[in-house]
């Protein structure tokens, strides 16, 4: 039988081993759910002239894309280049959707996943205690508690039915229209010098100042240090802004995209006349073929 130095050596060490499983287990227990989680799988590239651009575009797969051929996560980092260097307009139009749907695609599954984790969140939730914060917190466990805060904080609503308004992808056609229309497709300054494919603005002083400004004015035009994060950002503001508020409800009837367009006169002071543009863009661009595009794995 052991005793004294014997018994305790073994024990000390049995404790220690039960310690470190422990250690190593709560950070899987306590990590709240990162928005940038789905983002990190991302294969970022870069081009510094149209030839590279191209061959690049080809040798990922990228290039006149087909419902029949999932896409690679290959994501330009950056619009390094002039896209006016590509002298012909129709390749260059091709040339700016096919390099942007797989980041759009990217944020879709992004927002699916989320929506996936809130609704398993809600089958826990029984439909009258929804409303109940305390009641909420009470049947989620810790992990999930944090899940659920970080969506509402990300989305700026504790409210059920505005989440799952929220929540939701953008169809690629219409988000295309815009970074087109907001960009010159690729050829704009704010796009050139600050990856922003959507005239987003901003009150930081790090933002680009716009030529044009009118007096009394004292916004910027945002600054991205990716394309990624400038469609990350346009997805925020469709999904969370009460501005777009009419664009959720429509996008809830999984209406035609072209009619959708309607809805995001708030995006512009050019108003309905900026809706028929996207219509006409979306149209004549045929954008919708984009719309039935995906990513290997989704």
């Amino acid at each position: 039988m052991m005793t004294g130095p014997k018994l305790r050596r073994p024990l000390f060490i049995l404790l220690f081993a039960l310690y470190a499983i422990y250690l190593a287990y709560l950070p899987l227990q306590d990590k709240p759910y990162s928005r940038r989680d789905p983002l990190q799988a991302a294969g970022f590239w870069r081009a510094s002239n149209p030839a590279d651009f191209f061959n690049k575009m080809a040798r990922y797969g990228l290039a006149n894309p087909s419902p029949k051929r999932p896409l690679e996560l290959r994501l330009l980092h950056s619009i390094s280049f002039d896209f006016n260097l590509i002298r012909s307009v129709e390749r260059r139009k091709r040339a700016f959707c096919d390099m942007l749907v797989p980041q759009v695609l990217l944020m879709n599954r992004t927002v699916l996943q989320q929506r996936q984790r809130y609704l398993e969140l809600c089958d826990k939730i029984p439909e009258e205690s929804l409303s109940d914060t305390v009641a909420v917190a009470r049947l989620l466990n810790r992990r999930e508690w944090k899940l659920l805060q970080q969506l509402q904080l990300q989305y700026g609503t504790t409210r059920h039915d505005w989440l799952l308004d929220r929540i939701q992808p953008i169809p690629p056609s219409l988000v295309l229209a815009q970074a087109a229309v907001e960009s010159a497709w690729g050829t704009s300054r704010f796009a050139r010098e600050g990856n922003n494919l959507f005239g987003i603005w901003t009150w930081e002083e790090e933002g680009l100042l716009p030529q044009s400004r009118r007096a009394g004015k004292q916004h910027r035009v945002a600054r991205f240090p990716t394309i990624l994060e400038g469609v990350e950002r346009y997805f925020e503001l469709l999904n969370t802004l009460p501005a777009y508020a009419d664009f959720r409800r429509q996008r809830n009837q999984k209406i035609d995209p072209r009619l959708l367009a309607a809805s995001l006169q708030n995006y512009s002071a050019k108003g309905s006349a900026y809706s028929k543009l996207l219509k006409n863009v979306i149209r004549h661009n045929q954008l919708t073929r984009y719309d039935s595009l995906h990513l290997i794995g989704d």
